[in-house]
């Protein structure tokens, strides 16, 4: 950021920056973006740059705690975003994790951070007990990022997710499009090498990937470090996700949050997860169930926690993973060679992209009544749906990490290697606030109108040229693209596969509060099928396969699947209708 000429000392610098900022938050200008007196301004937006005094007072400098569902690899007030946000807003954010059950604590105990990130069933009770405030008032005079930014999410909140009261309790982080960036994200992941070495066969069927991890396994044993090699894996501490998000990405389900029910992408249908044996739940579990049978199954499955499943992809033991994410540190210290995980496209099923999003409504963030600085967590929160904070969290600092060139944003050589390293370096600039994306309140691929640029400069079709490596580099030659997700968009035009297009995110986000006779049933449904899915994926044949199966939908209808079933197609139905009024 430029600083004013003959503002004296650091004190007077950081003075300057700070008024920039709520200069910008406060007007009528929905770019959020301070630094347009050196940018070359290619858009129609109002320049939020204005001068300011040496009689200016800044802000005083103040704590923020955020509760998060997912601790970052470093404290985020201790990263290059992190620090930055200290010198443009006066607020260092410290972030209070905590998974489901301790939040649940948190919530009956009362003792919340200043802002909560929630899930809807939660964001309902701490509505209901009024532990969250009402933002209205200060949106009009500290929210203009997020009134001008995003409209159609804020009216959505106070029409669906207020308890019907009309007013902003929450607001759901990465609004906008869910494209494909650089490359898939989440789909059949596995060593690109070992695949290569095959000859690159074709993957029709989950027992053809089955076939095809055995054939790697069998070549490589052991790892060169001397790890044993699994071809699939799965962990617990995510609910059941592993054991049905697998299966449910290549056949087109998603999920929102209650595990026992998935919607089909494509038509927007409800689909019971635990009773429909066809459904994504039972194919993951009769995935696994095949897969012990072989000799890949992991044993730890059913013990290991994802921290866990994490560091077995980081040493190469595992062979398969549905996302992508997890690959990271094997690929950051491998790509050189050629050598990683890669997604791999397949001509038929589905993709995980596509979708129009208003938002993460499970990653929702809202203001609490212990809040000290509720005006100041406001500001946060304004800065977070500002096309400028949200180029931040995404890309790092400007200067440092992206610059302009020739007016293009530009994303550096080293972050670029960081980024393609994915280590320490990468991990200290707390970019994408340690790779979980909930600390973006714009989504990746939302424009912005200084610039004509993405705020994600890394889902950028302008950066990934310099986001290439002999990886990704050899996976793109063998398809004939320029990028790796590149193949992915031409089998969708192509009518081989099929993306996310037509769901309709607003659904899910707009049912109404699980009843508590409902959600009794549900939390018992759930520990029911968390240990029948262990006994099907260890019976002794196919034979006690299908037994457990029967077993366990005959206990389900015993313990009110029926009643619960009922209740969710009424609720999907009306609230369907509801967001298409």
């Amino acid at each position: 950021m430029r600083r004013r000429k003959g503002i004296r000392g650091t004190l007077m610098a950081m003075l300057a920056l700070l008024f920039l900022f709520s200069a910008a938050a406060c007007s009528g200008s929905n770019n959020g973006n301070s630094n347009q007196a050196e940018s070359e301004n290619t858009g129609s937006t109002q320049s939020d740059s204005q001068e300011t005094t040496e009689t200016e007072t800044a802000p005083e400098p103040v704590t923020i705690t955020m509760l998060v569902n997912q601790a970052p690899a470093v404290p985020f007030a201790e990263t290059e975003v992190g620090k930055e946000i200290q010198k443009k807003l006066g607020i260092t954010v410290e972030w209070v994790v905590a998974e489901d059950e301790k939040i649940k604590v948190l919530l009956a105990s009362g003792d919340l951070p200043d802002i909560i990130m929630l899930k809807p069933e939660d964001q309902a009770r701490v509505i209901e007990g009024g532990q969250v405030i009402a933002m209205d008032d200060m949106i009009e005079t500290k929210g203009q990022n997020i009134l001008n930014n995003v409209p159609e999410v804020v009216d959505f909140m106070r029409k669906f997710r207020s308890n019907g009261s009309n007013k902003l309790y929450f607001m759901p982080v990465n609004s906008g499009p869910d494209m494909m960036g650089f490359e898939a994200s989440l789909g059949v992941v596995t060593r690109w090498d070992y695949y290569k070495e095959l000859g690159y066969p074709a993957i029709t069927s989950e027992d053809e990937l089955l076939n095809i991890l055995k054939q790697m396994q069998d070549k490589h044993p052991k790892t060169p470090e001397g790890y044993k090699t699994y071809g699939v894996a799965a962990w617990n501490d995510w609910g059941l996700w592993s054991y049905y998000m697998p299966m449910a990405i290549l056949y087109g389900y998603a999920d929102w949050g209650n595990n026992g029910y998935v919607v089909k992408s494509d038509t927007n249908e409800l689909v019971n997860n635990f009773t429909d044996t066809e459904g994504p739940l039972w194919k993951t579990v009769n995935f696994y169930y095949k897969a012990r049978k072989m000799g890949l199954l992991d044993p730890d499955s059913l013990t290991m926690q994802s921290g866990d499943f994490s560091a077995k992809m980081a040493n190469g033991s595992i062979l398969y993973s549905p996302a992508s994410w997890f690959n990271g540190g094997f690929n950051g210290k491998n790509n050189a060679n050629a050598v990683g995980y890669a997604t791999i496209p397949l001509e038929w099923g589905h993709q995980w992209n596509g979708a129009n999003q208003l938002g993460w409504f499970d990653k929702s963030l809202g203001i609490t009544k212990n809040s000290k600085h509720p005006d100041r967590a406001m500001d946060l929160l304004n800065y977070l749906w500002s096309y400028e904070g949200s180029r931040l969290a995404y890309s790092g600092v400007k200067g440092t990490d992206w610059d302009l060139v020739s007016g293009v944003p530009t994303i550096s050589e080293a972050m670029n290697k960081a980024k393609i390293e994915n280590g320490d370096a990468f991990r200290n600039t707390g970019v994408r606030a340690a790779q979980t994306g909930i600390y973006n309140g714009l989504g990746n691929f939302v424009i912005n109108p200084e610039d004509k640029t993405e705020v994600d400069l890394f889902s950028s079709a302008k950066s990934f040229n310099g986001l290439l490596d002999p990886l990704t580099k050899d996976f793109s030659d063998h398809y004939g693209v320029s990028f790796p997700a590149e193949i992915f968009l031409k089998n969708v035009e192509a009518g081989k596969s099929i993306n996310q297009q037509n769901m309709d995110t607003r659904i899910p986000a707009a049912l109404p509060s699980t009843p508590d006779d409902i959600a009794r049933i549900d939390a018992k449904l759930k520990e029911l099928m968390i240990k029948a899915v262990a006994k099907a994926i260890m019976a002794d044949s196919d034979a006690d396969f299908d037994e457990i199966k029967q077993k366990t939908l005959d206990d389900l209808k015993a313990n009110g699947v029926e009643t619960s079933n009922a209740w969710w197609v009424k609720a999907w139905d009306e609230t369907k209708a509801a967001v298409n009024q």
